[in-house]
């Protein structure tokens, strides 16, 4: 995950800001907005019912996060001690 934290993942607007051609920007899930870290993780509709699926899946509650980042942060306040959190 540390590179997405520090926007290395291979997005399109990752990819566009380094001149290589994407054709479009948007998104490959859902063709709505720009792929980026932030909307691939937490913006996009399609990605977001996958969430909510797995988060059903490993019993845990649904969350929302409004930046990548707020995902990375999550874990500090989830019960348990430092290596259950890892």
């Amino acid at each position: 995950m540390e590179g997405a934290a520090l926007d290395r993942l291979p997005t399109k607007s990752a990819l566009i800001k380094r001149n290589i051609s994407v054709g479009s920007g948007l998104c490959g899930f859902c063709n709505d907005a720009t792929e980026s870290v932030d909307h691939l993780f937490t913006a996009c509709l399609t990605v977001h019912r996958v969430w909510s699926r797995f988060s059903a899946w490993v019993n845990f509650h649904p969350f929302f996060a409004f930046s990548f980042r707020d995902i990375l942060e999550m874990h500090k306040s989830l019960a348990g001690n430092n290596t259950q959190k890892r």
